[in-house]
């Protein structure tokens, strides 16, 4: 159980007369306050007796933006962590140098930051806990140390100018959410050591374009800026420039894998794909054109939603069914095809796709009317028997 033990209290009477508080080494205060200078820092000690986690500072008395956080409390006592919260939303920090020794930074340590540019992290971190550096919005490059073994749950979610990263060598793990909401990462590249890694990681990351995976990864590799899962051929992650690969290496458009590519205009789904996840495609509002291979069985809930540059697609025969909102709020489509007559079409398919008309359906009225869950649509389907209106 940790124990406060360097206190500082900043309450002005009304005779303007300031009271400090310290505590000592053991916990107790002293009834002699006065003889006790404020302390910048505030300290919690371990149950060791001999090391203390920096639980906060006293912005009354710290007056540099670039804080330089001390290696031991004022009894002498190692620091070893960054506490819970120690400096949640403090927004005039610019710079914070962490001193060697320490190993853990806390949950939501530095949330909230938003003027935290530079931050130095000693090679004894081995753990970077969930949150800590989330929205910190000025920062736009930080170096982790190769002592770090994981990059836990939105650690630095919704750091917006983030421009790159680079997983170091022992880190096995990325968390889910660990650089969503990082809407300038451009570069992406990881280590040889990860073995966990979710898409989720790297949710809404529109800017994301150079990605590399070291080639001794034995769980990943990385081709054409499309970070894949060797084992379950899986695209988890791709970027604006990507080309997916055509050597039969990806089966499944992952979850998410595009989303928000604003400088996507085009891409062909190669031959040996099989599925294109949920929202695989969404918001790529630059898309264009879009090839879709015979052999893909399954269009995932929202796969190309807000994709409001694309103009038509071809739903090729052997897809077996279209989720719902796979193609919403597509703007400008004007021009579907689907070849497919054995398909099941999910509610909302096509909603708010205010350009579209008709669509040319490859089977007759029966065959839409047992395809879809829709009652009513808002385009004509030109059947091979006749028109649906």
């Amino acid at each position: 159980m940790k124990k406060i033990f360097a206190l500082f209290l900043s309450a002005i009477t009304l005779m303007s007369t300031a009271v400090a508080i310290t505590g000592c080494s053991d916990g107790s205060e002293s009834s002699d306050a006065e003889n006790f200078e404020p302390q910048e820092f505030y300290f919690a000690s371990d149950d060791d007796g001999k090391t203390c986690v920096i639980k906060g500072y006293n912005g009354t008395l710290v007056t540099d933006t670039n804080l330089v956080l001390p290696d031991k409390s004022p009894e002498g006592y190692t620091v070893t962590g960054i506490g819970e919260n120690a400096f949640h939303d403090a927004t005039a920090l610019t710079g914070i140098t962490i001193p060697d020794g320490v190993t853990y930074i806390g949950e939501r340590a530095f949330e909230g930051c938003t003027a935290l540019t530079e931050v130095t992290i000693p090679d004894s971190v081995s753990d970077i806990a969930s949150y800590a550096f989330m929205d910190c919005t000025a920062l736009e490059s930080i170096t982790l140390p190769d002592s770090l073994t994981r990059i836990s749950s939105s650690a630095f979610r919704g750091c917006t100018a983030l421009k790159s990263i680079t997983v170091p060598n022992n880190v096995t793990s990325i968390e889910d959410g660990a650089f969503t909401d990082c809407t300038s990462l451009k570069s992406l590249t990881v280590s040889a050591s990860v073995t966990s890694l979710t898409w989720s990681a790297f949710e809404n990351c529109g800017a994301l374009t150079d990605i590399t995976v070291a080639s001794d990864n034995t769980v990943y590799r990385s081709v054409d800026n499309c970070l894949i899962e060797t084992a379950t051929k899986t695209l988890l992650i791709g970027g604006n420039t990507a080309k997916i690969p055509a050597d039969s290496s990806v089966t499944t458009i992952g979850n998410a894998a595009f989303e928000g590519r604003a400088s996507l205009t085009e891409i062909t789904i190669p031959d040996g794909v099989v599925n294109i996840d949920n929202s695989a495609f969404s918001g790529c509002t630059a898309l264009q054109s879009i090839t879709i291979p015979d052999g893909v069985t399954r269009i995932g809930n929202g796969a190309f939603a807000e994709c409001t540059s694309l103009t038509g697609v071809t739903i090729p025969d052997s897809v077996t069914v279209l989720e719902m909102l796979a193609f919403g709020d597509c703007s400008s489509l004007s021009n579907v095809t689907i070849q497919s007559t054995e398909i099941t079409i999910e509610r909302d398919v096509f909603f708010n796709c205010s350009s579209l008309g008709s669509i040319t359906f490859n089977g007759t009225m029966n065959d839409w009317n047992s395809a879809t869950e829709d009652e009513e649509w808002e385009f004509v389907i030109h059947c091979v028997d006749g028109d649906i209106r």
